[in-house]
């Protein structure tokens, strides 16, 4: 038999997290007298030839492709010179969805901004969030405030939204720090972590926490 050869359909930032203006087409050969080459085309332009597993070829563009398709094949020859072709119309997504503009706030409040104290007993914290774009279209917005300055690796940990729209998230602890964590997620996976803080929240009767302002929304304080 003669060798077979695979192309992987979509490419993501799992795949190729940092853009270096080359995108990497990947796939599969294999045959029973062993693999000589893969010679790559991408859309009728030569894109390199691999002799490891995973095969690789390459493709030069001035800017990372947003949800754009590209007509690739591949044509594996194995030892005896017998060949095998594959074309696949493969997905490229390498851009993450737009950012948006955050507003954070506490409900009766207002706005609040990063490092300020707010002294109001078990306050519900917001986060305000504009549309995002994206050439794979936005999947989701993932909304939260958590005590750590980093998001979680999982958006879904986070409350999920369909649209732009507002978050808002009681905190029914003192002396505590909250972090504002936005994901915006396109249908490929990508995701745009966007992070905001952090913010004090420090009752009234008992303050512990100096932070750089201070909103006081009880009035008998």
């Amino acid at each position: 038999e003669g060798p077979t050869v695979t192309i992987d359909p979509t490419i993501t930032l799992a795949d190729q997290p940092v853009w270096n203006g080359v995108i990497y087409f990947t796939g599969t050969a294999s045959d029973s007298t062993g693999w000589r080459r893969v010679d790559v085309t991408v859309d009728g332009e030569p894109a390199g030839s691999s002799t490891t597993e995973p095969w690789q070829g390459w493709y030069r563009l001035p800017a990372p492709p947003d949800g754009e398709t590209f007509e690739v094949t591949a044509v594996a020859t194995d030892r005896l010179n017998a060949t095998e072709e594959a074309s696949e119309t493969v997905l490229v997504d390498l851009v993450p969805p737009a950012a948006v503009s955050l507003t954070l706030g506490v409900e009766g409040g207002g706005a609040i901004e990063a490092g300020q104290t707010v002294r109001v007993s078990n306050p519900t914290l917001t986060i305000d969030w504009g549309t995002s774009t994206d050439g794979s279209d936005v999947e989701g917005y993932y909304a939260g405030w958590t005590d750590s300055p980093t998001p979680p690796e999982d958006p879904s940990e986070l409350t999920r939204y369909t649209s732009a729209g507002e978050h808002a998230q009681p905190i029914a602890q003192d002396a505590v720090v909250r972090y504002a964590h936005l994901g915006i997620r396109d249908t490929l996976d990508n995701v745009r972590w966007q992070t905001a803080g952090p913010v004090y929240i420090d009752g009234p009767a008992t303050p512990d926490l100096i932070g750089d302002e201070v909103l006081d929304t009880d009035p008998g304080h």
